[in-house]
């Protein structure tokens, strides 16, 4: 069963976009996207074994914010 994970980011850019699909490619991502009209640039993600905790330090990690959205 998949899972999907919403986030609050502040990804904008076509260069931020390109830097969070190499690390989403890291992981078992079925699919992604970006919502950047929307004003908290609404991440979501599809997996079935990626924990909302493990995408929040990976983005953090890589300078971006990212917190859960519920």
């Amino acid at each position: 069963m998949n899972n999907i994970l919403v986030f609050k980011t502040n990804i904008q850019s076509d260069e931020d976009l390109l830097t969070l699909e190499s690390l989403l490619n890291r992981l078992d991502v079925k699919d992604w996207n970006v919502d950047r009209k929307d004003i908290d640039c609404v991440l979501r993600v599809v997996s079935r074994t990626i924990t909302e905790g493990e995408i929040a330090s990976l983005l953090t990690e890589a300078g971006f914010f990212c917190e859960e959205l519920m």
